[in-house]
């Protein structure tokens, strides 16, 4: 994993291997810390760049320092919420392009301010790692040799 500063953010080189494929990103923000380290898990066992943080600030602060393509984004965290972050995106013409999945314990009462934030979809928690994966697909397509590497027939 790598380090974080103390506001969480991740800094310092690259999880992907020297030489590889340009690799999704993909940025979790979720305060819940072994939620959050299992989604990180998950996500690099689907062929997809974790890039964990443990609230919203640390989330933008992240996004500001190299943009993933894809944020999967906790509602209830504290200090700045999730909807507070996914508006914050969809309001910046350099990050509105970015897909936010939200992952949520909330509820279904909260589908439509998350709608109003921009977001592209949701998970309900809990989910499986299959439920994760249609989610990730069905934003970003689907990963496999011509998704990763445009040059194998």
């Amino acid at each position: 994993m790598r380090p974080a500063s103390d506001d969480g953010a991740v800094v310092g080189p690259s999880s992907a291997p020297p030489g590889a494929h340009q690799q999704v990103r993909i940025l979790i923000a979720e305060d819940d810390l072994i939620l959050r380290e299992v989604l990180t898990e998950w996500v690099r066992k689907l062929g997809y760049e974790a890039v964990p943080v443990q609230n919203g600030r640390a989330a933008l602060a992240a996004v500001a320092a190299q943009p993933p393509d894809l944020v999967l984004l906790d509602i209830g965290m504290p200090g700045l919420n999730g909807f507070e972050v996914c508006r914050r995106l969809k309001a910046d013409p350099t990050t509105r392009g970015i897909r936010v999945l939200f992952i949520t314990g909330i509820g279904e009462k909260y589908r439509r301010a998350g709608i109003e934030a921009g977001a592209e979809g949701f998970l309900n928690k809990p989910f499986t790692l299959e439920e994760l994966q249609a989610r990730i697909q069905a934003l970003l397509g689907p990963r496999g040799p011509t998704a990763a590497d445009p040059e194998t027939p």
